[in-house]
């Protein structure tokens, strides 16, 4: 007696598939801001490839200046490019107080 749901066998309607990182990754939990760069960069220039940016940020943590030459050869373009047009993060109301 299909207790766990309606019991029809249906398919869940959650997505695994590939565009499923893309939507996972917008949700904002854990970034870091190498992270959130290579999002906004592989949103301008190649979001075929945003998938590659949560690797990309583990890999080259520390060593932001070979990525951008990386970057840089490939797209003509480099993180800062993405700075210039998104600037600095939005803060919080939380971030926005400071205690006196």
């Amino acid at each position: 007696s299909g207790e766990r749901g309606e019991g029809s066998g249906a398919p869940s309607k959650v997505n695994l598939g590939p565009g499923s990182f893309a939507a996972m990754s917008s949700m904002g939990h854990n970034k870091t801001p190498l992270l959130r760069k290579l999002e906004q960069f592989y949103r301008r220039y190649k979001p075929s490839k945003i998938q590659h940016a949560k690797l990309l940020a583990k890999k080259y943590e520390g060593k932001e200046a070979e990525l951008d030459a990386l970057l840089l050869s490939t797209y003509n373009a480099d993180l800062k490019s993405v700075s210039e047009l998104f600037g600095p993060p939005r803060l919080t109301p939380q971030q926005q107080t400071k205690p006196k």
